[in-house]
């Protein structure tokens, strides 16, 4: 998550004080390096699929997805919306990505080329209308949409 810490400085010879972000507990992840398929929150005790698919699948294409991920030998899944939620940081902060400025709520060095969309999770509204729970990581909230919109997934292995 992450965090405001003041950071006094002096400016003209009086003490200013101004929050500083952090981008999120430095270790809330276990160590990875650049070519990682997977990272291990430490919080959660959840491991994560660092690349997102394209965000192009209906909400059950997504459960079929992570169903059949073949990763480290693990079972995948889709998240719940909470699960997927731990990994939303506190507040957005600006990326260049695919060419572009997008603001994003993400660890971006854990999470590489995330697509400024939402993303689905596996927990179903439960009400007339067949929806279920999605996370955008440009806002790091959730909201719901129809089970047949395009978004994007992220597999989770507990």
């Amino acid at each position: 998550m992450r965090r405001a810490r003041v950071a006094p400085f002096v400016l003209f010879g009086i003490a200013v004080v101004s929050p500083a972000f952090a981008w999120g507990p430095s270790d809330q992840y276990g160590t990875f390096g650049p070519d990682d398929d997977t990272i291990s929150d430490l919080y959660t005790g959840l491991t994560w699929q660092r690349a997102s698919t394209a965000p192009s699948l209906t909400q059950s294409q997504a459960v079929a997805t992570c169903a059949s991920l073949a990763l480290e030998s693990k079972t995948w899944r889709l998240p719940t919306m909470k699960e997927l939620l731990t990994l939303a940081e506190d507040a957005t902060h600006t990326v260049y990505l695919d060419g572009m400025d997008v603001q994003i709520d993400l660890d971006t060095n854990a999470f590489y080329d995330t697509p400024s969309t939402c993303f689905w999770t596996s927990s179903v509204y439960v009400g007339p209308a067949m929806q279920a729970f999605t996370v955008d990581f440009s806002t790091g909230e959730a909201d719901l949409a129809v089970l047949t919109t395009p978004c994007a997934a992220r597999c989770v292995s507990p």
